[in-house]
């Protein structure tokens, strides 16, 4: 007979035994988790080892003195600071009959895509995307003339791509281009668009309005003003501290103060990019375009030589004969951006000031150019988000890129009168006429005549004469230094060999000193080699006589 005591008492050693097994089971589970979280956190560490090697030596990061992380996070610092092209620019390119939506596609992808691009062929710190004062410029230009269909800007900025990227592939064109405008020309034109671009702003709020006596009058005090000065003073405040993202700090207080006071927030923030855009392009030359297309040409000259050589110097990779190393291809891929942002109706891509706060930040390599690049291409998806940043957002730091710009008024020489006048009626005209073509040609028909008056156009062009046969002899000089460095270094190499063959056939008695002289004959056949490619690679032409490099252009080295 069993009794209830017995029954009772296997229940509870069969409940124990189960919850011993369920214990068990559920440690081993953990474990496994905890193997699984390890294993995957081991094999990611390892993965990114490997990326960060591979990263470092196809950037050269290790041998610009910096490191891989540091170039990612100068990366991001260089996005967040070039973001505000992405609702500035397209704003105002809609006076021009752009479409906005299409435009923020179109500068997304091609900041994408040229910055991608620039990271690998030029390995340098510099962010590709629309300056704001060139793309204002634009519109305003097409505008002033009574051109509201973007299809004469959008062949004027392909032309001026194709001129950009013919200026990049003959290497001496872009020096003799630079020699031949004064710089008071220059520092004048800098300052006319800088007005242009600040007037931009005031129109754009409102600040400003057709005058009925004058011919502008200030505008009624609105709160959209207020709000804008109120930006425009933490825009000021933060670049006087020298705050990264300075721009975009202005563009945030004064966007979300807007949407707080209208209540008008977007419907959404993220959303498949809207790209509603067909070609449209004039099919001959008209003057109003050959004007326009000069202007672009002139002004992207001036944009990318100045801040090449600036960026290059913050940077310390200017070369020590104060070239930006592989210049030439900042032109041809400024140039190339710049024709598929045309075609996609948006406007040039140059070079962007603002890769200053990521050179600042420590980016040296083009590492950071790619990571900036990637975060374009994904910003292309919250498009719908920069559509709708207002005016209150964006006219601030129009006026903080018309004041950058004013400082090349420090420049000019105001005591010289053969510099001052010139420079004058171009920053005259071109911010009353919005002609950069009437006031470039004004001002240089007056620095000739004057300099010719008093005495001193001879000197000018035999200045400029000197610089042009500077140009070639220093080119064919250093060419061929180099060129006789490296012999010098094969007849030595050659002497060498010589040596270590005759120890070699000495004997092997020493297998020790057998493998040293066997890896110092390795060494120095793989000095040779690399001393070898170094002659093809500078001189493909006419220095280094080998038949197969006959078909190298020069520019690509």
């Amino acid at each position: 007979m069993i009794n209830d005591d017995d029954v009772n008492h296997n229940d509870n050693d069969n409940d124990i035994s189960i919850i011993i097994t369920t214990n068990d089971n559920n440690n081993e589970y953990n474990e496994t988790i905890y193997d699984k979280i390890n294993t995957m956190k081991q094999y990611m560490h390892d993965s990114w080892i490997q990326l960060s090697e591979k990263l470092d030596k196809n950037f050269e990061v290790t041998e610009r003195k910096t490191t891989v992380n540091s170039e990612i996070l100068c990366g991001f610092i260089h996005f967040f600071s070039c973001l505000y092209v992405l609702p500035v620019v397209p704003s105002q390119m809609t006076i021009a009959g752009y479409n906005k939506n299409s435009s923020i596609v179109a500068i997304s992808f091609s900041c994408c895509l040229g910055s991608v691009l620039a990271s690998y062929l030029t390995n340098l710190p510099f962010v590709i995307s629309p300056p704001t004062a060139v793309s204002i410029y634009l519109s305003s230009a097409l505008s002033i003339r009574g051109i509201y269909d973007h299809s004469e800007g959008d062949t004027a900025v392909m032309l001026s791509g194709f001129a950009l990227l013919l200026i990049g592939l003959i290497k001496p064109l872009i020096k003799f281009i630079k020699h031949l405008i004064p710089d008071c020309i220059q520092a004048s034109t800098a300052v006319g668009i800088g007005l242009i671009t600040a007037f931009a702003g005031a129109i754009e709020i409102k600040l400003v309005v057709r005058g009925t006596l004058t011919i502008l009058s200030m505008g009624q005090i609105s709160a959209e003003i207020i709000i804008a000065t109120i930006s425009l003073i933490v825009s000021s405040v933060a670049l006087y501290y020298h705050i990264k993202g300075r721009f975009i700090i202005g563009l945030i207080f004064g966007t979300i103060a807007w949407w707080f006071y209208t209540d008008e927030w977007p419907s959404q923030l993220i959303g498949l990019p809207e790209f509603d855009y067909k070609p449209t392009y004039k099919n001959s030359l008209n003057l109003e375009i050959c004007s326009l297309l000069f202007s672009l040409v002139f002004l992207y000259i001036l944009t990318v030589s100045g801040l090449a050589r600036s960026l290059s110097d913050q940077a310390g990779l200017t070369l020590p004969t104060g070239s930006v190393p592989r210049g030439n291809w900042i032109y041809i891929l400024c140039g190339i951006t710049t024709i598929i942002s045309g075609y996609l109706s948006g406007p040039p891509i140059l070079i962007s000031p603002e890769s200053a706060a990521g050179i600042k930040a420590g980016a040296k390599t083009g590492l950071s150019t790619l990571v900036c690049g990637i975060l374009f291409g994904i910003s292309v998806f919250f498009s719908p988000l920069f559509a709708k940043v207002p005016p209150a957002g964006t006219s601030p730091l129009l006026f903080l890129v018309g004041m950058l710009l004013f400082q090349n008024v420090s420049r000019i020489n105001w005591k010289e009168v053969n510099t001052s006048v010139p420079a004058f009626i171009v920053l005259f005209f071109v911010p009353f006429t919005y002609s950069l073509t009437s006031g470039i040609v004004f001002g240089y028909i007056l620095y000739i005549t004057i300099n010719l008056f008093t005495g001193n156009l001879y000197n000018l062009f035999n200045v400029l004469w000197n610089n042009i046969v500077e140009m070639g002899t220093m080119s064919f000089y250093l060419r061929h230094q180099d060129y006789q460095a490296v012999q010098h270094d094969n007849e030595n190499i050659k002497e060498e060999l010589e040596i270590l063959e005759k120890i070699h056939s000495v004997g092997e008695e020493d297998k020790s000193i057998t493998n040293n002289i066997n890896n110092n004959i390795n060494d120095i056949i793989m000095s040779r080699r690399r001393s070898e490619s170094i002659i093809d690679t500078l001189f493909p032409m006419d220095l280094h006589h080998h038949e197969n490099d006959i078909h190298k252009s020069s520019f690509y080295h």
